[in-house]
């Protein structure tokens, strides 16, 4: 009975499996907010005995496209929220990599780009990496090196000039002559 239950929620839990998300892969896997990047995303061809054709990426509201380029064979088209490349072959167990600039804003999350990989047969294929936008890194406060220095100065003054004093004190007095 037992080995009974143990199969029949395996095969359960088979059906309610999600769909992979990750055959589209993105490098680096982060952006800076406030900041533009390139990022490449890395897409290989999932069916055997096909060609890619087409490959398109939508942003969320949280990024924007900057700019594209395309890779040897292939053209790109940048209108608004998405890019698409066509005109390449995506052939075997190749993978090519799709250069894109995307601006994050906002704060820290993970944000889920939408690709869109199409085959010559006209079968499509939709992917969800995701992108990390990363906290904006502070700029630096002001160096301010003369400040520094006289700072460092005065201190060591203020140091030696307590050593001397402490020096001072401890010394025994002089001895009294007797008159």
């Amino acid at each position: 009975m037992t080995r009974r239950l143990l199969a029949v929620a395996a095969a359960g839990g088979a059906l309610f499996v999600p769909p992979a998300s990750a055959h589209v892969t993105t490098r680096p896997e982060g952006v800076e907010s406030g900041t533009t990047q390139r990022v490449v995303l890395d897409v290989p061809n999932e069916r055997d005995g096909h060609e890619t054709t087409r490959v398109a990426l939508t942003v969320p509201s949280r990024l924007q496209i900057a700019g594209a380029s395309a890779p040897d064979g292939w053209t790109v088209d940048v209108t608004g929220a998405t890019a698409v490349w066509t005109g390449g072959r995506i052939g075997g167990t190749d993978v090519v990599g799709f250069p894109v600039e995307l601006a994050a804003t906002g704060p820290s999350a993970n944000v889920p780009l939408d690709v869109r990989q199409r085959y010559e047969d006209g079968e499509e294929e939709s992917w969800a990496p995701t992108l990390a936008i990363l906290p904006a890194i502070a700029a630096a406060p002001k160096e301010h090196p003369r400040r520094a220095l006289v700072a460092s100065v005065i201190g060591i003054l203020v140091v030696g000039g307590s050593l001397v004093a402490l020096q001072r004190a401890r010394r025994p007095p002089p001895p009294e002559t007797g008159a």
